[in-house]
C-alpha cells in the first residue's frame, strides 16, 4: 500500500511539474487599444477592425478567416477605440475598413503605401496595454452621372473596361438633377447615380431615352469624386411620325442615305392622334415613332407607305443636342 502511495505521490509531482511547464509557455496577453483615423486626422466611430495571424489571410482581406474581429467605440474620453486582447511573442496584420457615409468611400489602411506594413505587428513585448494609431484612406472613388434634362431620362449607362470580358457594370439614371451647381456625392439619394470604381481607367457608354448618346474615358485616382454631365450630347435626332390617315398603309419605312450612315432604315407601324413633343417622344407607345440620331450636319431621308402610294423626301440640317420631329402625314 506504501509502494502505491509513493507511486501516485511520484505521478502527480511529475504532473504538477509538467502543468507549471506549460503554462510558462503559454505567451502572455496582451491588451492593445486601436485608435482609427481618416487621413484628415478624425477619429472614426464604427470603423471594423480585423486581425489576422497570417499574411496571406491579410493580403487577400479574407475577413472570414480573421483572427479577432472589433468594432470602434466612443471611449470615456471621448475618443473612439477598438479593444483586441493577442497573445504577446507573436506576429500579427491588422486591417482596418471604414465605409465614409459622406463621400461615400470606403476607407482602409491596407491603401496606405499599397498595404506594406502597414498593418503589420511585430512580435509584442510583454507589456500590459499598447496603445495604436491606424490612419485609413480611401480606397476607391466616384463617378458621378447626372442630367439636367427631364426629356433624355431614363439614361442608360455602362461602365468598365470594354477591351475585356466581364468587369462591366450597368446602371439606370433616372431622376434629373436641378441644382444650379455641379453634383457631390451627397446628391445620390435623389439626383446622381454613382459608380464606385477601384483606381484605374475606365470608359463609358450612356444611351438616353431621346436616343442620345454619351461616350468617352475617365481616369480615377483613389478617393476622387469625378461628376460627367449627360445633359447635352454631341448628337442630335431626327424622329418621324405619321397620323390616322395612314393606318392603312403601315408599316412606313424610312431610309437614310447620307454620309454618316448608309441604308439604314427605320419603320413605323402605329399612328398618333396629336403631334408628339420632345419630351413625349420618350413615353410614345412602341412602333408609332421612329428616330435617328445623327451628327450635326445636312442629312436626306426618303419615307414611303407599304403600298408605295406616298413617299416623301427632305433635308434635314441638324445641330448639336438639337431634337426635330417630321410629321409624315400628307403625301407629296
Amino acid at each position: 500500500m506504501k509502494k502505491l502511495y509513493n507511486k501516485l505521490l511520484i505521478f502527480c509531482t511529475l504532473l504538477f511539474i509538467y502543468s507549471c511547464q506549460d503554462i510558462q509557455n503559454i505567451p502572455p496577453e496582451v491588451t492593445i487599444n486601436l485608435f482609427v483615423r481618416n487621413e484628415f486626422g478624425h477619429a472614426l466611430l464604427g470603423a471594423t477592425v480585423y486581425v489576422f495571424n497570417n499574411p496571406t489571410s491579410y493580403e487577400t482581406k479574407n475577413i472570414s478567416t480573421a483572427y479577432r474581429t472589433a468594432t470602434t467605440q466612443i471611449a470615456t474620453n471621448g475618443d473612439t477605440v477598438a479593444t483586441i486582447v493577442l497573445s504577446a511573442e507573436t506576429e500579427y496584420w491588422v486591417y482596418t475598413t471604414y465605409r465614409d457615409p459622406l463621400r461615400q468611400l470606403t476607407l482602409t489602411n491596407y491603401s496606405v503605401n499599397n498595404g506594406k506594413y502597414n498593418g503589420y505587428l511585430k512580435r509584442l513585448s510583454k507589456r500590459t496595454n499598447i496603445d495604436l494609431r491606424l490612419i485609413v484612406r480611401p480606397e476607391d472613388a466616384n463617378i458621378i452621372f447626372y442630367s439636367t434634362a427631364t426629356n433624355k431620362l431614363p439614361i442608360e449607362i455602362s461602365v468598365g473596361n470594354f477591351s475585356r470580358k466581364g468587369g462591366i457594370t450597368t446602371h439606370t439614371l433616372s431622376a434629373l438633377f436641378s441644382l444650379s451647381r455641379q453634383p457631390t456625392v451627397l446628391d445620390v439619394s435623389s439626383t446622381a447615380l454613382v459608380s464606385q470604381k477601384q483606381p484605374g481607367r475606365y470608359s463609358y457608354y450612356a444611351k438616353s431615352a431621346d436616343g442620345c448618346v454619351w461616350q468617352g474615358d475617365v481616369n480615377v485616382t483613389r478617393g476622387q469624386s469625378i461628376p460627367i454631365d449627360l445633359t447635352k450630347c454631341n448628337t442630335g435626332t431626327i424622329s418621324f411620325y405619321t397620323d390616322a390617315t395612314h393606318s392603312l398603309h403601315t408599316p412606313i419605312k424610312i431610309h437614310f442615305n447620307d454620309q454618316n450612315i448608309t441604308g439604314e432604315v427605320l419603320s413605323i407601324t402605329g399612328t398618333l392622334a396629336t403631334a408628339p413633343t420632345c419630351t413625349s417622344l420618350a413615353t410614345a407607345a412602341s412602333g408609332t415613332t421612329a428616330t435617328f440620331v445623327r451628327n450635326p450636319g445636312l442629312h436626306s431621308y426618303i419615307a414611303y407607305t407599304k403600298d408605295s402610294t406616298c413617299v416623301w423626301t427632305g433635308n434635314v440640317s441638324l445641330t448639336v443636342d438639337q431634337c426635330v420631329i417630321i410629321p409624315l402625314t400628307k403625301c407629296e
